[in-house]
């Protein structure tokens, strides 16, 4: 089953944190690996957006982050330690899609599945910072082995384990952008984002 929670942060709060992805991705190129740029799509670490200088918002975003590890941990009843070892924003344009994944899990040619390249994330949280239907079409999140679809709303989290059984795309964006966070998360302590170092460092 995959949790999804309305209403998590307030609309306020998606606006403000879209000001200041906008901010970053116009005064940051991709040279640091924190910022990256393709046609139809942005993707930022979370880390940077203290740089909009937006009074609050590092806390306001830190805040946000851990209330989203413990939502969805408690769901799935994950008793182990937790750990988040990356926040990540993403701005998908016209024309931007993601194919069927899992986000820990690869399956190959020949249908084996196979450990991807983030092994260690468990599971997934991602909150959506604007409403499809409204501020975009399209970029609807669909889980093909469940038939389930989510229809993003500001302020909704979605959360799923992040293996094969919670397999999932991303439709085409046709107008409009759409902006979201995904927040992973690892039972592996050395896989921890160091939040407090990198956003003293960014």
């Amino acid at each position: 089953m995959v949790l999804t929670c309305p209403g998590f942060i307030s609309q306020n709060c998606s606006d403000k944190l879209i000001e200041a992805f906008q901010y970053v991705s116009k005064n940051h190129g991709s040279s640091d690996g924190h910022v990256r740029k393709w046609q139809y799509r942005t993707a930022i670490s979370a880390v940077l957006l203290r740089e909009a200088g937006i009074r609050g918002l590092d806390a306001r975003l830190g805040r946000i982050r851990q209330k989203a590890a413990a939502v969805v941990t408690r769901f799935y009843g994950i008793s182990a330690p937790a750990h988040i070892d990356y926040t990540l924003m993403s701005e998908m344009k016209v024309g931007d899609c993601v194919p069927c994944h899992a986000d820990n899990e690869k399956r190959t040619r020949n249908g084996v599945w196979r450990p991807n390249h983030t092994p260690y994330h468990h599971c997934t949280a991602v909150l959506y910072l604007n409403t499809c239907g409204l501020d975009y079409e399209g970029g609807l999140l669909r889980f093909p082995s469940t038939q389930q679809q989510i229809i993003p709303k500001s302020g909704l989290l979605v959360g799923f384990l992040s293996n094969r059984e919670y397999e999932h795309e991303i439709t085409r964006v046709q107008s409009g952008r759409r902006y979201s966070i995904s927040i992973w998360v690892s039972l592996d302590s050395r896989r921890a984002e160091d939040w407090k170092a990198a956003s003293n460092s960014a």
